[in-house]
C-alpha cells in the first residue's frame, strides 16, 4: 500500500490523505467531547426501562448528528458493476436492439422491396416512397435515433473513455480502471482486484489537478441527452396515427369499440411505452447522478441520536 501511495503526485494524492486524516482527528475528538458532556448529565443509577435508551447512532456534534464522510477514492464493489448493466439493458437490449427491429423489420415489411432497408434510412422522406398506412419519413426518425443515436452515443462515450485515459496517464494515476469504469465496456471492471477499483473522478480536482472537461459528466449529458430527444420523437411518432403497429391497432379499434379507453392499454403500444418509460427513467437518473457527483464533496446526515428527536 505504502509503494502505491508514492506512485502519486507530490502535493495530489497526499494533500487528499493528510487531509482526510487531519478531518477524521477532529471528527473523533468532537465525538469524544460530545460523550463526555453527554455522559455527565447521566443519572449514576439507571431503572432497566432507561438502560435501553441508548444513542442510536454515535454523534459528532452537541446535538447528536452522525454524518458520514464523502466517499472519495471509494472501492468500487463487484455488486455495484453487476447492477449497473440494469440500466443498459434498458437502453440498448431492450429499446434500441428488440424496439428498434420491431420498427425497421415491421417498416421493412410495409414497404416491400428488396431495397427496403435503405429506402427507410436514406430516403424514407422522400414524396415518392409515401404509404397510405405507414409514415416512412417518420419511421426513418425514429429509426435513426433508436439504432443510429445509440450507436452514435456509444462512440462517443468510448471516445471520452480513451481520452480520460490518456489525462490519468498525463496526472501519472492508473488510469485503466477509470476509462473502463466510464466507458461502455464496464463489465471488465469487474475482474479488477479490489485495491484497483477506484474511480478517480470520484477524488476532488484539487487533489489530483484533471482537466476541467472531466468533471462535466459529458457522458451522464449525453446519455440524458439522447433519451430526451429520443423520447420526444416517439411521442411525435405515436400522434402521426400511421406507425408501423397501424393495421393491428384498427383491427384492435373495431375489437374495442365503444371502449373510450382502449388506447391506453392497447397491447400493441406497450412498447412504446415501455421505451418511454426507459427513456424518462435513464433522464432522472442521470440527472441525479449529476447532482450527487457535483455535491459529492459534503458529508452525509446519517443518524440522529434519539434524544434531539424530543419535542419536550
Amino acid at each position: 500500500m505504502d509503494s502505491q501511495q508514492r506512485n502519486y503526485p507530490k502535493g495530489g494524492y497526499g494533500a487528499y490523505t493528510e487531509d482526510s486524516y487531519n478531518n477524521r482527528l477532529q471528527t473523533d475528538a468532537q465525538s469524544s467531547s460530545y460523550f463526555q458532556s453527554s455522559s455527565s448529565n447521566v443519572p449514576s443509577k439507571m431503572s432497566e426501562y432507561d438502560s435501553t435508551k441508548k444513542p442510536l447512532v454515535s454523534g459528532t456534534d452537541s446535538k447528536g448528528f452522525q454524518y458520514r464522510s464523502p466517499e472519495i477514492g471509494r472501492v468500487i464493489p463487484q455488486g455495484e458493476i453487476i447492477n449497473r448493466i440494469v440500466p443498459y439493458w434498458e437502453l440498448f437490449i431492450s429499446n434500441a436492439g428488440l424496439f428498434g427491429y420491431h420498427i425497421v423489420s415491421s417498416a421493412a415489411k410495409n414497404i416491400g422491396t428488396d431495397d427496403a432497408l435503405s429506402i427507410l434510412f436514406f430516403k424514407g422522406c422522400n414524396s415518392e416512397h409515401a404509404q397510405s398506412n405507414l409514415d416512412v419519413c417518420a419511421t426513418s426518425i425514429l429509426s435513426w435515433s433508436l439504432v443510429g443515436g445509440s450507436l452514435l452515443y456509444l462512440a462517443f462515450v468510448s471516445i471520452l473513455a480513451f481520452l480520460l485515459f490518456i489525462e490519468c496517464k498525463r496526472q501519472g494515476y492508473p488510469a485503466t480502471f477509470t476509462a473502463l469504469w466510464n466507458s461502455p465496456l464496464f463489465l471488465v471492471c469487474y475482474f479488477f482486484k479490489e485495491n484497483s477499483r477506484i474511480d478517480l473522478l470520484t477524488i476532488p480536482n484539487k487533489f489530483i489537478g484533471f482537466k476541467k472537461w472531466t468533471r462535466l459528466h459529458l457522458h451522464r449529458l449525453g446519455l440524458a441527452i439522447y433519451s430526451f430527444i429520443t423520447t420526444g420523437i416517439i411521442i411525435y411518432y405515436l400522434n402521426t396515427n400511421l406507425t408501423v403497429d397501424q393495421d393491428d391497432l384498427k383491427i384492435q379499434k373495431q375489437y374495442k369499440a365503444g371502449d373510450t379507453f382502449y388506447k391506453i392499454y392497447n397491447p400493441f403500444f406497450l412498447p412504446y411505452y415501455a421505451a418511454m418509460y426507459f427513456y424518462v427513467k435513464t433522464i432522472l437518473s442521470s440527472v441525479i447522478e449529476i447532482k450527487n457527483f457535483s455535491d459529492f464533496e459534503n458529508a452525509e446526515l446519517v443518524g440522529i441520536n434519539y434524544a434531539s428527536l424530543k419535542i419536550h
